[in-house]
């Protein structure tokens, strides 16, 4: 597929418009929402254990016969309404196929339900039971998913934890408020995002409190952080925070690697497209 079919894919599947329903769809639940379990077919080649912790569900996945100490820890997004979704499963296995490490899957609390102290709490008790395990660890996320691998690297560094290898963020949802003016430009050519649907999801998650670190973690402060890297494409909505928070990286020195695609749309990494293949080596590189 290329860059061009993904992008018209995307305007035929009505994402957008499904984000931009949020505020009255959010609380009625259905297929949009709900998590896609493991398909089928995985279980031939990998082992997947499945647990339940306070109410939900964590997946450990890794290839079967293969031996390893290294974990991947993945937050999956879905602007923190949705669950997991079939391209969350492409891209473990892929991350279990090309490094043969083991991924930890936390099916995490969502919105309205959940508020994001609640979300934070169960990825922070798991990451500490993760973070027992003798190999070392990697935490990577996608869009709402990555805004969480933020949050969670500054809990980590406030409670002095064990810390990760690496960060790994991917069209990272830097600013719930929604608030740089250059996000309007986006709103009309961005195929998948709607900005008032994601300044509702926002206002939910935050409980009002829209720039605490936390939940905006543009505003979080990373000079203890482990080594990062962001990657995000310029047609996507979060763009310009994403871009943002790289030179706010930049001036005050903290280690991140920062690329961006031109033309590409949010969370590109995660389909099969040609730019898919580099932005999936670089993360591959950084997790080797």
């Amino acid at each position: 597929m290329t860059s061009d079919a993904l992008e018209a894919a995307l305007w035929k599947l009505g994402t957008k418009k499904l984000i931009a329903n949020l505020e009255t769809d959010m609380y009625k639940g259905g297929a949009f929402y709900d998590s896609v379990p493991p398909p089928n077919r995985l279980f031939n080649k990998y082992d997947i254990e499945t647990v339940i912790i306070d109410g939900s569900k964590v997946y450990t996945l890794s290839v079967k016969d293969q031996i390893t100490t290294d974990t991947i820890y993945y937050l999956h997004g879905g602007g923190f309404a949705c669950g997991l979704s079939l391209i969350h499963w492409e891209i473990v296995t892929y991350f279990a196929d090309k490094l043969g490490y083991k991924i930890v899957i936390p099916d995490y609390p969502l919105i309205p339900k959940s508020d994001y102290i609640e979300i934070y709490d169960f990825i922070l008790n798991l990451y500490k039971e993760v973070s027992k395990n003798k190999g070392r660890i990697f935490v990577v996320g996608d869009s709402a998913g990555a805004s969480l691998v933020l949050g969670l690297s500054q809990l980590i560094t406030k409670h002095n934890l064990r810390k990760p290898e690496h960060l790994i963020m991917i069209s990272p949802w830097m600013d719930v408020a929604m608030a740089n003016p250059e996000i309007e430009t986006l709103q009309p050519i961005d195929p998948s995002l709607d900005c008032e649907g994601l300044k509702y999801a926002g206002q939910v998650y935050s409980m009002g409190d829209l720039q605490s670190p936390l939940v905006s973690p543009i505003y979080g402060d990373y000079t203890d952080a482990s080594p990062m890297t962001l990657i995000v494409g310029t047609l996507d909505l979060l763009y310009p925070d994403c871009h943002k928070f790289s030179e706010i990286c930049k001036e005050k020195g903290v280690n991140l690697s920062f690329y961006e695609y031109e033309n590409m749309v949010h969370l590109f990494p995660l389909f099969n497209i040609p730019q898919a293949k580099e932005a999936r080596e670089i993360m591959i590189a950084a997790m080797q």
